[in-house]
């Protein structure tokens, strides 16, 4: 059984964001555990969440920063109680990637919702992202490899970034 000293290195080690270089680190300001018990003032609450997320992850510098749960729309903001139901909604399901089918599910539930939005707008989802098919079709022919860069002048969303990261991790695993 682990000692108090090897418990307290644990959780000193946890909490180091320089360990989460090929992650994310979460902040303890931005945790689901205090977000989820915030009932006042919340949108403020959710917006220094993002804040923190985006100054320890220098992956996320000038994602997130525009994300603002205080702005008005229309003549109000959003009121407590909707951004309270809205983290209320979320609570009821567990979003980590071993709890779902495959492990690209929230970026095919999102290309999903935009493909949604361009037919509300009357127009074909390939005017507001690259289709998958396309993306993979592209990132086969680049075979990005180790240490390479790639550059996407068209970047909305990161999709082809991010497959050709799986690409590369891919290579290394049938490599191994």
């Amino acid at each position: 059984m682990p000692g108090a000293g090897q418990k307290e290195d644990a959780v000193k080690r946890a909490e180091d964001p320089d360990r989460y270089a090929d992650s994310f680190f979460v902040p303890e300001e931005a945790r689901w555990e205090k977000l989820k018990h915030a009932h006042r003032n919340i949108g403020d609450e959710l917006n220094k969440a993002l804040g923190e997320l985006e100054n320890k992850n220098r992956s996320l510098e000038g994602v997130l920063g525009h994300i603002d749960f205080n702005k008005k729309a229309g003549k109000t903001k959003i009121p407590d109680r909707k951004l309270r139901d809205l983290v209320n909604h979320f609570n009821k399901y567990r979003l980590r990637n071993t709890d779902f089918e495959f492990p690209d599910l929230i970026g095919a539930a999102y290309e999903y919702l935009i493909g949604q939005f361009a037919d509300s707008a009357g127009k074909k989802g390939g005017e507001f992202y690259t289709p998958r098919d396309v993306v993979r079709l592209m990132v086969r022919i680049l075979k990005p490899q180790e240490g390479m860069r790639v550059y996407d002048p068209c970047v909305g969303s990161g999709g082809m970034l991010i497959h050709s990261k799986q690409y590369v991790e891919e290579a290394w695993r049938q490599l191994l």
